[in-house]
């Protein structure tokens, strides 16, 4: 009777320990039909990246002027330094940044393309 009561214990520990998942779905299924959505063929500064990075990045202490480096507020402050290549490394790469969780799978690609295509003020 021990050795039911035990088993059963046992898979009832199994079962709520499987059933906690927690990854995204865009991450996961990068071409499912919820994400088709994400328009990547021209990504521009000032119609995505800026967008991007203004609502995830340069928020109130976070990465702007005077907070914690590097400042990513402006397109100047953006490109100046090595900042573009800490954004890729951190956001794009490790996925580390934002704070609040990565990047979905579309605004990392945009971000990606618009480095890839020279990071132009468009």
């Amino acid at each position: 009777m021990k050795k039911i009561t035990v088993l059963t214990l046992i898979a009832f520990t199994l079962s709520l320990v499987s059933s906690c998942y927690y990854d995204k779905e865009e991450t996961l299924y990068p071409n499912s039909s919820t994400n088709t959505s994400c328009d990547t063929s021209l990504a521009k500064y000032s119609k995505d990246v800026s967008v991007i990075i203004n609502s995830k990045c340069a928020v109130s202490g976070c990465h702007v002027a005077g907070s914690q480096t590097p400042d990513l507020s402006s397109y100047a402050a953006l490109t100046s330094s090595n900042n573009i290549t800490r954004v890729q490394e951190r956001a794009i790469n490790l996925k580390t940044m934002p704070a609040a969780g990565s990047l979905s799978a579309c605004e990392i690609t945009k971000l990606q393309l618009w480095i890839n295509n020279g990071a132009k003020n468009d």
